[in-house]
């Protein structure tokens, strides 16, 4: 994908030659403006391809979270029961050994 502005030089060379600038000058200011504009077009493309990077990472940082989280609460659920079954159990003996001692 090329995102580098075109830019015609000879037309504009011939843009400020013909507005009455010298020919050494305007080929200097075609030169220095093409040059600008490559170094603009590298910068934007650096850009466009880490904002690019920074979305993919930000996505799968998100499918990660999610799933994480779904793990997470898997587990949770899983260790809730297990403590409600272990609390009723000791309640359950605590009883019979009342009953049996009382």
């Amino acid at each position: 994908m090329n995102m580098r502005p075109t830019f015609d030089t000879a037309k504009f060379q011939s843009i400020l030659t013909d507005g009455g600038v010298p020919e050494a000058q305007a080929r200097a200011q075609t030169s220095a403006l093409a040059g600008a504009l490559d170094e603009a077009g590298e910068t934007f493309i650096a850009v466009d391809r880490f904002d690019r990077a920074e979305m993919r990472i930000l996505n799968e940082f998100e499918k990660l979270r999610l799933e994480f989280r779904g793990e997470l609460s898997e587990k949770l659920r899983v260790q809730g029961l297990a403590i409600i079954g272990s609390v009723a159990a000791l309640i359950a003996g605590a009883t019979a050994l009342l009953k049996l001692t009382g």
